[in-house]
């Protein structure tokens, strides 16, 4: 079941750089080698540092005493310091700056910057500014990858899903620990809307389609390795209000850039968006939440830092929605704590020290017809990993143990079909746990100096804390090759298994496994950026199928192949368009009918052109189309007497029409001093497309009618940036 709960996560929308005041005359953007902005960097005049500023959240800084300067230095603890000539610009520019990074030197250990060990196989690392700028993402971190040409979900939500594979065979980590369904509004189907993470308080997060590493959780097919920022520039706040709500974040230094704590908060409703926009929501009567998280950072010792996140959230929704032959009302109710602990030791000569604890509590209730069904997640997750470098060598190497409680009670349909509340139910009641040990060993090192060649090699036990279950071994190989300054290529490949996820219907997990092989390539020379792959993947997958009121849930082996490409440029000063293409062959795995008989092809075009001028306003247009994905549709249907209903007979698998919509965001910025205030308006789905997401059908199953994916709304709003 899925629900269209389309409440805009409106404390993300800060869409434009903060610029300087009328008077100055040299403005100018602070960047990474990879055009990541750099926050924080300093510009001050040589020989008078009196003299200067700092680049704002997007990179961007405003220096207005240019006439007074010979010679201005940028600068980063983080990165290589660069010194400019005054004769080299003149008033009235507009400069570029990139850094280069630091290698800092710890005696025998060598650390660059803040990156993963498996940094160099990530297809992609977005930042903030990548999450906040992305016309689709909504402010949402996950959301953001939606964007992503290897990015295959068909559902809205934000789930990830890549290359194929279905959702919950991408894990999601955060600081190293693997966060389970990491979404809000999510249903038993495990699927939400938005993400649980907050884009302030994260500093990168990098993405792997294809052959996760070892390092981070029991990815099976691809991984998001979320990392919290680990420095703090300057204080800041902002607070947003928007038509689904409002929200807020503060952020602190304490100490020093090192220690210190952001604090955000959230609260949305659905009564001002029903009243303004009725028709873009017909399932929902009702929708109230709120959350409210944190992340402390502090230097306890001056090679040792303690980092605490923790989240909680409390949801309601109340509507109707439908299932097979019934539709009508349907309630959820959501409460849901975690928190992430990180110890960190770097010691002078053996590398660094990590202790990863991990806690989440979840406890969902959803009622629907006969159903009335309460949930009870606990999870427990402690790793400990080391992490070190002889001279060309990079290695590292950990265990964990993660354990797992499950139990839910209540009323279940007693036939899978029959959810009307007239229909008979059975109360259940089930408790299972289960848990997990691994250990894994992470290599990576260059075969040519400069890294132009370079490997990475990886493997993992894993063993299930069952009796009678056997150790799962992974084991991953990868080249990354250097082909020139701009061109690169990666090539892995590997075997991958894990334990899936569970729920109502599935309160046992399921060693799950997966071969991998991919190969992607990337171009990348300012304003340009091309990117293609091509990867294929065998799958153990879950197959559930119904012979009338008989279920039947089977593992299958499922191979998919495809390739993708993305095109990226920047044609003006205020300019930019991307475009994507997607296209993979697998056999479809469909609800209720099982594996479809043939594979079939998928398509994925994504689309996007982006106008940002911060003197006048920042428009974006984005555009996505897929093929229909495949649904169970009933054919016959038969009488029951006793029960004085129709139950399906023959269900049979049909293909959705192709699935398109266009967004439209506007935003404008207005900056006074130290403060900024920033106005948007959103509109998604502008053409109203009709994209079905499932049928329900009538009493005897004559008659089907659609239920939609999210149809046009209006959302508006400003933040207060201070």
């Amino acid at each position: 079941m899925q629900f269209p709960i389309a409440l805009i996560y409106g404390v993300g929308l800060v869409m434009l750089p903060l610029l300087g005041s009328a008077g100055v005359v040299l403005r100018g953007r602070v960047q990474d080698p990879d055009g990541e902005p750099i926050v924080g960097a300093t510009i001050v005049c040589k020989g008078d540092k009196t003299v200067g500023c700092t680049s704002n959240l997007d990179g961007f800084f405003a220096f207005n005493s240019l006439a007074m300067c010979d010679t201005l230095l940028i600068s980063h603890v983080l990165y290589e310091t660069c010194t400019l000539p005054s004769s080299s610009f003149a008033n009235g520019d507009t400069l570029l700056v990139t850094l280069s990074e630091k290698v800092y030197e710890v005696e025998s250990v060598a650390v660059q910057g803040r990156m993963p060990i498996a940094r160099q196989m990530a297809i992609t690392r977005m930042s903030e500014m990548d999450v906040y700028q992305s016309p689709i993402a909504q402010g949402d971190p996950l959301r953001a990858i939606t964007t992503l040409a290897a990015s295959t979900s068909t559902t809205e939500m934000a789930n990830p899903e890549f290359r194929g594979s279905p959702s919950g065979y991408a894990t999601v980590a955060l600081n190293k620990v693997p966060i389970e369904n990491p979404v809000r509004y999510s249903q038993l189907n495990n699927l939400g809307l938005f993400s649980l993470f907050h884009p302030a308080l994260i500093d990168h997060q990098w993405i792997y389609p294809s052959n996760p590493p070892v390092t981070v959780g029991r990815a099976i097919s691809g991984l998001v390795d979320i990392r919290t920022k680990e420095r703090l520039y300057s204080s800041s706040g902002y607070v947003s209000v928007g038509l689904g709500g409002a929200g807020c974040i503060f952020s602190q230094r304490l100490r020093s850039d090192e220690t210190f704590l952001q604090v955000y908060a959230n609260g949305q409703a659905s009564d001002l968006m029903k009243a303004i926009t009725p028709r873009a929501y017909p399932e929902v009567k009702s929708f109230y939440s709120g959350d409210i998280g944190f992340n402390l950072r502090v230097r306890l010792a001056p090679r040792m830092h303690l980092n605490w996140y923790a989240y909680g959230v409390y949801d309601t929704f109340r509507g109707e929605s439908g299932s097979m032959n019934y539709y009508g009302a349907v309630r959820t109710v959501r409460w849901r704590v975690f928190n992430v602990l990180n110890l960190v030791h770097t010691h002078s000569k053996w590398g660094v020290t990590s202790l990863n604890l991990g806690c989440d509590w979840n406890l969902p209730r959803t009622e629907m017809g006969n159903l009335a069904i309460r949930e009870e997640k606990r999870r427990f997750y402690a790793a400990v990993d080391h992490r070190f470098k002889l001279r060309w060598l990079e290695v590292e190497s950990g265990v964990a143990w993660e354990d797992y409680l499950y139990k839910y009670g209540g009323k279940m349909p007693r036939y899978p079909f029959l959810m009307g509340e007239a229909f008979p139910g059975d109360w259940v009641a089930e408790l299972c746990g289960n848990g997990i040990v691994d250990g894994f060993l992470f290599l990576h090192f260059p075969i040519k100096a400069g890294d132009i060649f370079s490997v990475s090699l990886g493997a993992k036990a894993i063993k299930p804390l069952v009796k009678g279950s056997r150790v799962a071994y992974n084991a991953q190989a990868m080249l990354r090759v250097l082909v020139t300054k701009h061109h690169s290529l990666l090539l892995a490949g590997g075997h991958y298994a894990s334990l899936g996820a569970t729920n109502v219907y599935s309160p046992t997990p399921t060693m799950l496994a997966s071969d991998q092989v991919n190969l992607d390539y990337e171009y990348c020379e300012d304003p340009y950026l091309l990117k293609g792959a091509m990867f294929w993947k065998r799958e153990n997958v879950v197959v559930e199928s119904y012979s009338g009121d008989l279920r039947d849930v089977t593992l299958a082996i499922v191979p998919s192949w495809g390739w993708e490409g993305t095109w990226e440029q920047k044609v003006a000063r205020y300019w930019s368009y991307g475009a994507s293409v997607s296209v993979f062959q697998r056999r479809p795995v469909v609800d209720f009918v099982g594996l479809a008989e043939k594979m079939e092809w998928m398509y994925f075009v994504k689309a996007n052109v982006q106008y940002s001028n911060p003197r006048l306003l920042s428009v974006a247009v984005s555009y996505a189309m897929h093929y229909g994905g495949y649904l169970s549709r009933v054919s016959e249907a038969r009488y029951i007497k006793e029960l004085d209903a129709f139950l399906p007979s023959v269900l049979r698998a049909e293909r959705l029409k192709l699935y398109q919509r266009v967004d439209l965001v506007l935003s404008r910025q207005f900056t006074f001093n130290r403060w900024a205030l920033n106005l948007f308006v959103m509109v998604n789905n502008v053409f109203n497309s009709k994209n079905v997401r499932e049928y329900y059908y009538s009493n005897d199953y004559q008659h089907a009618y659609p239920l939609h994916l999210q149809l046009r709304n209006l959302y508006t709003g400003a933040v207060f940036i201070f």
